[in-house]
């Protein structure tokens, strides 16, 4: 009798553990993998991990800033990563399959050291020359091909939408063998606000123009490959436009009359070709001693709902008031940019890498837009014009880097990495503005330097499970 009782008792408990047994899988054939990302270092200037530019100006002249003068140790753990791959029945002739990854970097929670954010969420269909792919991914063009560095954002300012992974559809099809080319829609605003966005109500969300994307591209493997990487270019782009206003409070600013808004369209785009070239392609599966290079290079209009913070330059702004138009700026315009990236990786064996890197973004601002506001005589930019930062715009960000990795076995990974960040602002100036990277502390009464350098070293060790 007791045997039995307990026999009953087991089965009994065992009804609600299998019932819920289910939510521990999924319908389908899935896989849940991750890393835990463990990176630590330091700055020459005072700010996180997250310091992909110099973010301010150094000292000069008998005016000191603390946060250029000053360093700091930093340590993190939130790059590390949680994923989950299904893959589900044919649908429509093609292979499916859905992905999700998120992180804990924090940006779209407050919390920037172990925030829990999601950074991959798309949905794919394979055909044999073909695919279809929806979701928040990476980006399909303008984007540096086999990037290496510690955390997926360095440099990201200089290499088209590297780093970014916008919300976007992309269909992608392969014509005469080594041939393909892509179409499809991008998020043209961050409207999660994960990178410092600003939301659904921007100028870039008003003006409802969907933004484009699209690329023609070239692969082969007649010259070898290297890992996954094979000879390839790819020639893209992105078109959107945006809605510029800015509200009328008061004389000098940028509208008509009080109580109203001045608005103007202005275009954004990028154009841009990137390539993977093995100079030293692998041999009989071997790395050693193989050698590649990776580049792109492009040039744009207000791209920086692409480029993101912490991109050089702040977009469009409204053109300063002057007699030629009774005073009122009823255009708004931005400066075109151009830049580039590029990195040699050289393999000492099939799990130690170095690597090499130059990246610049460069804006051309015109000389009123370099001088500030009043410049020249009789000019005005508006008192409510946000975006506009005068001598306190960064024209010109370049970065330098050298990083070694090592793979002593399937789960683990080191890496050593430098990078030496500099940014060029429109002009001497305190640097004391809106919306800055990081608010100087300035002892002394004189301007700070027309630039700013950063000095990061950076240690990684990473455990994938």
């Amino acid at each position: 009798m007791k045997k039995t009782f307990v026999i009953m008792l087991a089965l009994f408990l065992a009804v609600p553990v299998m019932s819920y047994a289910g939510s521990a899988t999924s319908r389908f054939d899935m896989t849940i993998g991750g890393n835990v990302n463990f990176n630590f270092g330091y700055n020459s200037q005072n700010y996180n991990q997250d310091s992909f530019h110099a973010p301010t100006r150094d000292s000069r002249a008998g005016t000191s800033n603390l946060n250029a003068d000053k360093g700091n140790v930093r340590y993190s753990v939130a790059d590390s990563q949680i994923n989950f791959l299904s893959r589900g029945p044919d649908a429509f002739g093609a292979k499916t399959m859905g992905f999700m990854a998120i992180d804990f970097r924090g940006g779209n929670t407050g919390n920037q050291v172990g925030g829990a954010q999601l950074q991959y969420a798309f949905v794919k269909f394979d055909w044999a020359n073909s695919y279809l792919l929806m979701g928040k991914a990476g980006a399909e063009t303008l984007s540096a091909y086999a990037r290496k560095f510690v955390i997926a954002g360095d440099a990201s300012a200089t290499e088209g939408i590297g780093g970014i992974r916008p919300i976007s559809i992309a269909y992608r099809q392969k014509f005469m063998k080594d041939f393909n080319f892509m179409v499809g829609l991008i998020q043209h605003t961050d409207q999660g606000g994960s990178s410092g966005g600003t939301g659904n109500n921007n100028g870039f969300g008003r003006s409802q123009w969907p933004a484009f994307q699209g690329e023609l591209g070239y692969e082969t493997q007649a010259c070898g490959k290297i890992g996954p990487d094979a000879l390839k270019f790819g020639l893209g782009g992105l078109f959107g436009r945006e809605n510029r206003t800015a509200w009328n409070t008061g004389a000098g600013s940028v509208a008509n009359a009080t109580g109203t808004y001045n608005e103007d369209y202005v275009n954004a785009w990028m154009v841009g070709l990137r390539g993977f070239v093995p100079i030293i392609p692998e041999k009989k599966e071997s790395k050693q001693n193989a050698l590649a290079l990776s580049a792109i290079g492009y040039v744009g209009q207000n791209a920086w709902p692409w480029l993101g913070p912490p991109g050089p330059g702040v977009g469009s702004y409204f053109r300063p008031a002057n007699t030629s138009n009774g005073g009122v700026p009823n255009t708004a315009t931005s400066p075109t940019m151009y830049g580039g990236f590029a990195q040699l990786t050289y393999y000492i064996n099939n799990t130690t890498y170095v690597n090499a890197q130059y990246g610049v973004l460069k804006q051309n601002y015109s000389s009123a837009a370099r001088n500030g506001w009043g410049y020249p005589a009789g000019n005005t930019f508006g008192a409510n014009e946000t975006n506009w930062l005068g001598v306190n715009a960064i024209n010109q960000f370049r970065v330098y880097g050298l990083s070694i990795f090592n793979d002593p076995s399937p789960s683990v990974r080191v890496g050593f990495e430098w990078l030496r960040m500099v940014s060029n602002y429109n002009g001497y100036g305190t640097g004391n503005f809106p919306g800055q990277t990081v608010t100087p502390t300035i002892i002394g009464t004189g301007n700070l330097d027309n630039k700013g350098q950063n000095d990061q070293f950076k240690a990684l060790v990473m455990y994938f499970f």
